[in-house]
């Protein structure tokens, strides 16, 4: 449940995130120009589609500096320990219960929402680099209060077999791919003072760029598949032979 959760909601992150915003802050400055000149809505839209980064360099400050407030504060978590066992709670098992259960991770929302920064910030990396900085501040603010949350706040019941983090690469690919169709679509649209395409070979640079990139990441899944099902043998060697070297330190030590 967890996987399929965490493939549906990074699909609708992405696309009503960071699809819907940049392509409507585009269409948006197009419309009034569409009447007048059709044939200039590529370059109309390639000319305010950076715009849309300032929607995101708000996005993510607010977003790290909401998300970690209330992970280190943890507001709910508060009142209900201080007010609910006052009010629901008759018994010493259920105070009991109530102060020793922790609240627990659902993995299938945790990933996809740093999945989706990460492919905000490679794809506005190029049209707008400013959103470097707003994305690592926005990382580093995360990490923080994440690891303190991990550590004394949330409690682990779902185990995934750690199949979640490769996921979560493979997803960060999906900002690879865009960030490089954009580029070959704004070097096709570059124009000299002829009217003539000037960048027409970085544009085939970056479609050689897209076709490797793929092939990377087919190689990559190629290499790690089997581990995704199967732990290697040599873990299962090491195992053996640690439970061997306890079994005759522990017989030596009897002995």
């Amino acid at each position: 449940v967890e996987l399929s959760v965490q493939n549906y909601y990074f699909s609708f992150l992405f696309v009503q995130v960071f699809l819907v915003v940049s392509v409507a802050s585009g269409a948006l400055a197009a419309l009034g120009d569409t009447f007048k000149n059709p044939a200039e809505i590529p370059t109309i839209l390639a000319k305010n589609l950076p715009k849309a980064s300032n929607y995101f360099f708000s996005y993510m400050i607010v977003q790290a500096l909401s998300v970690s407030a209330g992970n280190l504060l943890q507001i709910g978590s508060l009142l209900g320990w201080l007010i609910m066992p006052k009010l629901f709670d008759n018994t010493a098992r259920q105070k009991w219960t109530r102060n020793t259960s922790l609240p627990r991770v659902q993995w299938g929302r945790y990933f996809p929402t740093y999945t989706n920064f990460a492919c905000i910030a490679l794809i506005y990396s190029t049209v707008a680099p400013l959103i470097t900085i707003f994305a690592i501040i926005t990382f580093t603010t995360l990490w923080i209060a994440n690891r303190y949350s991990m550590l004394y706040v949330y409690k682990h019941t779902e185990d995934t077999g750690g199949l979640l983090y490769p996921r979560a690469i493979n997803q960060t690919f999906t900002g690879l791919y865009v960030m490089e169709l954009c580029l070959i679509g704004l070097f096709f649209l570059v124009r000299d003072a002829d009217n003539n395409a000037a960048c027409i070979p970085q544009a085939i640079i970056m479609i050689i760029c897209v076709v490797f990139t793929a092939l990377f990441q087919i190689l990559l899944n190629q290499a790690f598949s089997p581990l995704f099902e199967h732990l290697p043998i040599t873990l299962e060697d090491e195992a053996v032979l640690r439970d061997e070297a306890f079994e005759r330190a522990q017989a030596a030590k009897w002995a």
